[in-house]
Parts: structure tokens; C-alpha cells; sequence
């Protein structure tokens, strides 16, 4: 599996961000000028390379810390349609929920505990990942054409959880699959795609509006810019009818804001899937149910997953 070598640091801080023009790069570095220093660590610790890089003897240099604090900054500057204001007042919300939730720790919950006073705090982030994971198995599967991360989901076995256990579990996951397109393209992209087979979801187990809401008000509030489709397969029957699941998206699409609304794809034919599919997703890299012509096993150990194989890199790097 790819360590995360100097090398890698070097290619990552060094990739130019998807500037639209100079004036907004111009305003992005306005926007980081407003945080205090503090937050602006916390910004450019936001990608997860940089956030491996301050944890060494050689940190990253100051300018390489604008430079990802900026990135940051565009993320939420072209959420708000440039608006710079409503930008910095969610980027301020954003690394204060970061701290409050402890997001860094969440990344490294399964290392080695070196400091005995993390021991409980470490412990609860595994049980509430892995409680979770029970419910629903979901792990990065793989890579787009783009080196963009694939996070996929399998079908949910109980409609029960706690709130805040089903946000870890989301959050411990995109900072994964975040983490993994950021390594895996040399830092030239900064999103990922997600993927639920919902041929074997059954109607008993879709979990309450009161559940989910937050946890997608979470993801839009302080994961903007980060997603390129959630796409949800449904070919062969099964699980839920066609009818329920228009049904149910009929009230989740209004949780959502209207770019995400544009993300949310449904299949529900395997020509079109197959086409769709073989535009975005090498079949090297495809699940069953993704793709007709895939080479991947739908089979993960999640505890080996979780356990064993690299924040940063996918299962089937492992397998």
C-alpha cells in the first residue's frame, strides 16, 4: 500500500488549487488573513496530509500553510456563490465545529495509543465507528478515473441509532475518503463520490428523518465543495419498491440545499447504470453492483478495514 512519503507531501502542497480567476485567489487569501493563527492551523489542517505533516519534527512551512488554509477558503467561498462574507462566517463555524468534535483525533482513533490521557476519548470514537459500521458497512472502496475516492454503502440493517454516534461514523468516513483522494492524486482533486446499493434495503430499516437530518445538515454545513455524486443503485429489485424510495426522497430532498439535491443520481436500469458507470469508474475499481463487468468482490472485513489498512488508502488496496 502507498506510504504518505516527503516525496507525497511535496507533490500535494506543491498542486495548484482550481482557482476560477486571480481576483479569487486574491479574496481567499483576504478570507485566511481573517482567521486568527490559531484557525488558520486548524484551516490548512483540514487536509489531512498537511495535518500529517504538522504532527512531524519537520513542520510545513508558513507558506505552505496559506496555501492550504486557502484551498479551505475557496471551498466555502464557491459553497456561498462567492459570497465572502456568509464564506468567512461559515469557515469560522466550520473549524469550531472541527474542535468541538475533535475531528483530528477522529482520524487517528485506530493508531497505536501512545498517551494514556487519549485512551478514553480513542476508545469512545472506535466504539461509536464500529457500532455504526454494524448498522451499515461502508468503507472506501476504491478510486474514479479522477483518482477520486469511492465511498461506498452497503444496505442498513437496523433503522436504530444515536445521533451522535451515526454523525462519528459519517464524518469518520469522509475524512477518509477525503483523505484518500487527497493522496492518491498528488493533491489535484478535493472530492469524493459515494455509492448505496439499495437493492437489499428494506423498508423497516430506513433510519427516522430525526436521525438523518443532522448528520446531512452536518455534511453540507462543513463539508462543502467535497462531493461529486451520491448515487443510488437500485437494478435488480428487491428491498424497497421503486415507489418507496421516490417516496422517501421526496422528504429528504427537502433536508437538502439545491446544489446537493443536483448531486443525488438514481438508477434504477442497468444499461444506464453500465454507461454511467464505465464513464466515471475503471472496472478494476467497481463493486458488483456498480458495474456488470467489474473485478471486485463486494466482500471487506471491516475489522481488518478499520484495523489494519492505512487512513488514507482503500480497502482494495488491502484485499
Amino acid at each position: 500500500m502507498p506510504k504518505i512519503t516527503t516525496e507525497k507531501l511535496a507533490k500535494i502542497f506543491a498542486a495548484v488549487p482550481r482557482y476560477t480567476n486571480d481576483d479569487e485567489k486574491e479574496i481567499c487569501r483576504k478570507l485566511v488573513d481573517q482567521l486568527s493563527y490559531d484557525e488558520q492551523e486548524q484551516a490548512a489542517c483540514t487536509s489531512y496530509a498537511y495535518y500529517i505533516a504538522s504532527r512531524s519534527p519537520d513542520k510545513p512551512s508558513s507558506e505552505c500553510k496559506l496555501n492550504m488554509a486557502m484551498r479551505f477558503a475557496r471551498r466555502h467561498l464557491v459553497a456561498e456563490n462567492g459570497d465572502i462574507e456568509k464564506a468567512l462566517c461559515k469557515m469560522k463555524g466550520t473549524l469550531k465545529w472541527r474542535e468541538t468534535l475533535k475531528i483530528n483525533d477522529l482520524r487517528r482513533c485506530y493508531d497505536p495509543i501512545t498517551d494514556d490521557s487519549e485512551k478514553g476519548m480513542m476508545e469512545k470514537f472506535r466504539h461509536q465507528v464500529e457500532i455504526e459500521y454494524k448498522m451499515q458497512e461502508s468503507y472506501v472502496s476504491g478510486f474514479d478515473k479522477n483518482n477520486r475516492a469511492i465511498l461506498m454503502k452497503k444496505h442498513r440493517i437496523s433503522p436504530h441509532s444515536i445521533s451522535e454516534d451515526h454523525i462519528i461514523h459519517t464524518v469518520y468516513l469522509m475524512e477518509r475518503a477525503i483523505a484518500c483522494t487527497e493522496i492518491a492524486s498528488d493533491g489535484e482533486e478535493e472530492k469524493m463520490l459515494s455509492f448505496c446499493d439499495f437493492e437489499k434495503y428494506s423498508r423497516a430499516n430506513i433510519p427516522s428523518s430525526a436521525l438523518s437530518k443532522p448528520t446531512i445538515r452536518a455534511l453540507q454545513d462543513h463539508y462543502p465543495e467535497r462531493l461529486v455524486h451520491h448515487v443510488i443503485v437500485w437494478v435488480n429489485g428487491g428491498g424497497l419498491s421503486r415507489m418507496l424510495i421516490k417516496t422517501v426522497w421526496s422528504v429528504v430532498r427537502y433536508f437538502l440545499d439545491s446544489d446537493t439535491r443536483e448531486k443525488i443520481i438514481f438508477i434504477f436500469n442497468a444499461n444506464v447504470r453500465d454507461n454511467f458507470m464505465s464513464e466515471l469508474i475503471d472496472e478494476s475499481q467497481a463493486m458488483p453492483f456498480m458495474l456488470a463487468t467489474c473485478k471486485q468482490t463486494d466482500y471487506v472485513d471491516m475489522e481488518t478495514y478499520l484495523n489494519d489498512v492505512p487512513f488514507s488508502c482503500s480497502a482494495i488496496e488491502k484485499y
